[in-house]
């Protein structure tokens, strides 16, 4: 299984390389790409962020739920992006928003974060592969 999971994620990180260079700043519209009918995919990225962020040992890790499941946080990515108005904030920064949401910050904190996220991404240049 974890053979399995480790193949999937090279091919789907693989997917949006480019001779040249890696393309970052996955956001809602590579997540929904990543969307199957059991979600494993999505489950894999999000591990593979908080794994990144914990044994990289990133001084943001604070700013990243960790008392939950990784499929409850897959589960609130896709509702984060049910949203249209979510597209373009990166899944790293949608992360911190449903971790801001899950440790009790007010819904105005939340939202005002919210909508400086949104407006950072839509100055973002974005290459697609």
């Amino acid at each position: 299984m974890r053979r399995l999971l480790i193949a999937l994620t090279l091919v789907c990180f693989a997917a949006t390389a480019s001779a040249d260079e890696l393309v970052v700043g996955w956001d809602g519209s590579h997540w929904n790409q990543l969307k199957g009918k059991d979600g494993a995919m999505q489950i894999v990225l999000v591990r593979g962020i908080y794994e990144g962020l914990i044994w990289g040992r990133s001084p943001d890790i604070s700013k990243y739920y960790r008392k939950t499941s990784y499929d409850h946080m897959a589960k609130a990515l896709d509702q984060f992006y049910a949203d249209y108005r979510n597209e373009k904030v990166f899944i790293v920064w949608a992360l911190q928003v449903i971790a801001m949401e899950l440790s009790g910050e007010s819904p105005e904190r939340v939202e005002d974060h919210l909508r400086s996220m949104r407006k950072a991404a839509s100055e973002v240049e974005r290459k697609r592969p």
